[in-house]
């Protein structure tokens, strides 16, 4: 269905816009009422084809997916539900808060907004409404670490409840949603909340979950490294997720990858090319430059434009002692990387938690992708940070590989230039790996689109995934579109 034309504006109800959808047939379908701030944008599916031209004053141009999700009367929106659970006010009111909070820099704000929106319903058993609109009147980080920690009392609470009864249940958690209400009401941080909830979890837990001392010790380094992305998870929620059986192989390192783990830099070049420049100018500074790396055995490795970790120390050492400032370019992209992670490990499973994406741990499309061999995981890493990540996976009627989307975190997407740089090396490496011909970049829900190598799409065959036993698994490659074609990169790759 799509839609056709704006039919009226009907004072009566709360100056809404009504919109007629109409089938393929032009046969008319129903009709959505979209809020008068929702005016001046064009609505566009996923393939970018033109559904309708509906205005949108407070949006002012954005982006089209987003307002999809936020505008349409339809199972994902956000409006209806939280109708349901405030009131129509209070719902229009957080929304429009929502709405008038945007600037502009992201552009799946509306979508990320609504995947927030959902979780939040998913827990309303253990939220009041003064709770609810204190989360979604908030910023969205704010909002992200909110639901963060009442997702994590809502996972304790479901395995030590547990085969209990009804009444007993229904107990504990008013008692708690009397609690998370109390702790946002005084602006207090839920962190201490958590934390005693989830140990009174693992003590009505008793004996269902038995490791050994070694099992338990490896639990907790795992868990500690899930914890740089996931501040509220808890060795008992992994078993939790996983099972006792999968959990204690992932712990083991025993979950078999079709990706072998690779990590992709910007190469040395850039650095090596400046201080080649430097030295041209035969200035003092040069001159001291040259025989300080000499001294250090340094300018073979320059001329080659190859560097060991010692080596890239010691040139900024010298650099810094001659007073040579090098440009902000090669300084930022040293601070990239990009990386195939081991399958199933800490980083692995955190992905989408750490550029804040619908696939959080725990999510059943994210468990598929753990647990099915032929998926991968690539983390792009600002310092030791993830800042943006795909799902990888290789389609064999076309060799190619598959970049499924891009999500990138919404404080980072400043640096989407470097972030696409290292893709497009990685993507490069990874072909050259597996003797792919391509890569695709699935064009849907992505915070970063790749520039094409080709305007030619590709329509995927989900059935020749390689290593892929699970039939109809969760995709944002539909629609596919060529940016990476083999030894087109035309860049320097450094890869370990």
């Amino acid at each position: 269905f799509f839609l056709r034309r704006i039919i009226r504006q009907n004072g009566k109800i709360r100056k809404y816009v009504s919109v007629s959808m109409h089938d393929k047939f032009d046969a008319p379908y129903c009709d959505i009422k979209v809020p008068p701030y929702c005016n001046g944008v064009t609505w566009r599916n996923e393939t970018g084809r033109l559904l309708a031209s509906v205005r949108i004053d407070a949006l002012g141009g954005y982006d089209d997916l987003g307002i999809m999700d936020y505008g349409m009367n339809r199972p994902s929106n956000s409006l209806h539900p939280l109708t349901k659970l405030l009131g129509l006010r209070d719902a229009e009111t957080c929304l429009e808060s929502i709405v008038r909070s945007n600037n502009g820099s992201n552009r799946m704000y509306m979508h990320d907004w609504n995947v927030l929106i959902s979780d939040l319903i998913e827990y309303k058993d253990y939220l009041t409404k003064g709770a609810l609109r204190d989360i979604l009147n908030g910023s969205y980080n704010v909002a992200v670490k909110k639901r963060d920690a009442v997702s994590a009392i809502a996972v304790a609470m479901k395995g030590a409840l547990k085969g209990r009864r009804h009444t007993t249940a229904a107990s504990h958690i008013k008692e708690l949603r009397r609690e998370i209400s109390a702790a946002l009401r005084n602006g207090r941080d839920l962190g201490a909340l958590v934390e005693a909830v989830q140990k009174k979890a693992d003590a009505m837990n008793g004996s269902r979950l038995k490791l050994t001392k070694r099992e338990t010790e490896a639990g907790i380094q795992f868990i500690e490294r899930m914890k740089a992305y996931i501040p509220y998870i808890s060795l008992s929620a992994f078993l939790q997720a996983f099972g006792v059986t999968w959990g204690k192989r992932i712990l083991e390192n025993g979950v078999k990858g079709l990706f072998e783990p690779r990590t992709f830099s910007l190469g040395d070049g850039p650095l090596c090319r400046d201080i080649a420049g430097l030295l041209k100018t035969r200035t003092k500074q040069a001159k001291g430059v040259y025989h300080d790396l000499t001294r250090f055995q340094c300018m073979d490795a320059v001329n080659r434009q190859v560097l060991s970790g010692e080596q890239r120390d010691r040139i900024h050492g010298v650099l810094r002692k001659r007073n040579y400032r090098l440009p902000d370019e090669i300084v930022k992209a040293a601070l990239f990387s990009a990386r195939v992670e081991p399958k199933c490990s800490p980083e692995y499973l955190t992905a989408g938690d750490a550029t804040v994406c619908c696939m959080r741990f725990g999510e059943s499309n994210a468990m598929t992708y753990a647990l099915e061999e032929g998926f991968g995981i690539l983390n792009i890493y600002y310092k030791e940070r993830v800042v943006a990540n795909s799902v990888l996976w290789i389609e064999d009627k076309h060799n190619c590989l598959v970049l499924d989307n891009i999500e990138v975190h919404p404080n980072y997407t400043k640096y989407n230039v470097y972030i696409e740089r290292l893709y497009r090396l990685a993507a490069a490496g990874i072909m050259e790996q597996y003797r792919l011909d391509f890569a695709v970049q699935g064009d849907s829900y992505s915070d970063l689109m790749l520039q094409a190598s080709s305007d030619k799409s590709v329509k995927l065959d989900f059935s020749k995934a390689r290593g892929i036993e699970s039939a109809g698994f969760y995709s944002d490659a539909h629609a596919a579109r060529i940016v990476c074609v083999r030894d087109d990169s035309g860049e320097e790759l450094t890869a370990a």
